[in-house]
């Protein structure tokens, strides 16, 4: 496993390395580094396990998904998007298409409330991009 340790919102995120590798039979993901010319297209897909509709066993896929504001936090930054989550839903990407390949440019890491504002929250950014980057070039 390698992550952010003390991390903060926006570097909730970690890699683990599988003793049997899935990606050499079933794909894997590339990524991208976020960025907020990106704000306000409903681009995004997320999935997860969540709790709230399957009992957690079940995988589930949200499309149409909108990143409504970015902000710097701690390694990473924070993607206030618009999906509908629950508990299960953590550590669940958030991707697109670009042409035939899906890139992930965040993890599902929680919620933010302001007194004007209350929205679900992906871990992405340089952290995401760096991590991900670390993992293909030592696993």
């Amino acid at each position: 496993v390698r992550g952010y340790s003390n991390h903060d919102q926006g570097d909730d995120m970690a890699v683990l390395k599988l003793y049997t590798p899935l990606g050499n039979s079933l794909g894997y993901f590339g990524y991208k580094t976020y960025h907020d010319s990106w704000e306000g297209g409903a681009y995004w897909n997320l999935i997860g396990y969540p709790l709230a509709r399957g009992g957690g066993v079940i995988p589930t896929r949200q499309s149409g998904i909108v990143v409504l504001d970015d902000d710097s936090d701690g390694a990473g930054v924070e993607l206030e998007i618009t999906a509908d989550v629950s508990g299960g839903n953590s550590g669940g990407p958030l991707w697109a298409w670009w042409g035939n390949s899906p890139r992930i440019i965040g993890t599902l890491s929680g919620e933010e409330y302001n007194w004007d504002e209350s929205n679900n929250v992906a871990a992405g950014g340089p952290a995401l991009s760096k991590l991900i980057k670390w993992a293909r070039n030592n696993w």
